[in-house]
């Protein structure tokens, strides 16, 4: 009988590390030009850096759980997470280019839990804290919408550039 245990917040963020330190291997020869070569190299070397950052950020939060890093990963539907063989791995759904792709979509996993995170412990618009056991499902509070002042706060924090890669709709 295998009986499967959840991971810890540590193995999933060292699984996501793991997948960011893959090679791209980013092949010149599938490239009519070297411009656009260039650029998927210069782009994935980007995507490794904003998720080399967004793990960092993950696992300096002590509320960031790992229940919330699997949901972000269901919910992108590009990274998976299962046991193989009694150990925790993580998976690529290659649907699309895996070279220049698998960061970004760790990246993108990352950044989903962080904005998720955000957006419950967004305050309402008069400053009060949200009670506990309020509805984060909604996209409004106290009124207004929160994408505005959430795609604010992560521009203040990580700057406009990661902001429009991560967080815009």
């Amino acid at each position: 009988m295998n009986i499967e245990t959840a991971p810890s917040k540590q193995q999933l963020l060292t699984l996501l590390r793991a997948m960011l330190d893959q090679p791209a291997r980013v092949n010149r020869k599938d490239y009519a030009d070297s411009r656009t070569w260039q650029a998927d190299c210069r782009k994935v070397a980007l995507h490794q850096s904003d998720g080399m950052k967004l793990i960092n950020e993950l696992e300096a939060l002590e509320r960031i759980t790992a229940a919330q890093i699997m949901a972000a990963a269901r919910g992108t539907g590009t990274v998976e997470f299962h046991q193989r063989n009694g150990k925790w791995a993580i998976e690529y759904n290659a649907d699309q280019n895996f070279p220049t792709e698998f960061r970004a979509a760790v990246a993108r996993t990352c950044a989903d839990v962080l904005w998720q995170d955000a957006r419950s412990h967004l305050p309402k618009p008069d400053g009060e804290a949200r009670p506990a056991g309020a509805d984060f499902t909604l996209p409004t509070w106290g009124g207004q919408y929160c994408g505005p002042k959430l795609r604010s706060l992560m521009r203040e924090r990580w700057g406009s550039a990661m902001q429009r890669r991560w967080w815009n709709p």
